[in-house]
């Protein structure tokens, strides 16, 4: 239940949100949601995984400026790309 800190008028039934006892909010999500949420993130960490590939190898995109700055993104990236993967089997 959501507690308000901040001195509030009651509502007409004497609680100071107006909602009926028991009822918490919830936010309202679904599978599209949560699918459209999936593939974006393996698209970005895809993108992003390419590009410090691309950069480690040819490097177009940053100029090897760091290679350890190539790795650890290719990691991160990686780990992200197979996080949204994971999410997204656990939806079907």
């Amino acid at each position: 239940m959501v507690q308000c800190f901040f001195p509030s008028v009651p509502a007409p039934n004497g609680r100071a949100s107006g909602r009926p006892a028991g009822e918490s909010m919830q936010a309202l999500k679904g599978p599209f949601m949560e699918k459209w949420l999936c593939w974006t993130s393996m698209g970005v960490a895809g993108l992003l995984l390419l590009l410090f590939v691309t950069d480690i190898i040819v490097g177009f995109p940053f100029n090897k400026v760091s290679p350890t700055v190539d790795v650890f993104g290719i990691l991160a990236s990686g780990l992200v790309l197979y996080l949204a993967y994971d999410a997204f089997r656990d939806l079907r």
